[in-house]
């Protein structure tokens, strides 16, 4: 397997990139593919660890819950309770809500695709 069959595509990095900052501002190149990379890693660091989680319960099939207890033994709390609040709006059906709140101990971040005045 070539390693840009698994990248994810730029294009959507850059799209989701594009809405956490103001419209007027620019990404460059090399930020996109850095990015790309990075985020690309990220998911396949994850997801190493969930199916290593799941082989030793006997499993094959890796779900969402998996992969966040993944996050959280990778020491990522806060992205870990980032993960089951987005597992719960699934759930509930909120698939299209876009807003994550991380918090821990009185310190919280609030992400929201970037919103135009």
């Amino acid at each position: 397997m070539k390693q840009s069959d698994r990248l994810l595509p730029v294009a959507n990095v850059a799209g989701i990139m594009k809405k956490t900052i103001p419209k007027k501002a620019k990404i460059s190149r090399d930020a996109k593919e850095m990015m790309q990379r990075a985020a690309s890693e990220f998911i396949a660091f994850i997801t190493c660890k969930a199916q290593d989680l799941c082989k030793l319960e006997k499993r094959k099939t890796l779900t969402g819950d998996d992969l966040v207890l993944a996050v959280e033994h990778l020491g990522m709390p806060l992205h870990a309770d980032a993960g089951r609040r987005v597992l719960y709006r699934l759930r509930e059906g909120h698939q299209h809500d876009q807003d994550i709140y991380i918090q821990d101990s009185g310190a919280s971040i609030h992400w929201k695709p970037y919103q135009q005045e």
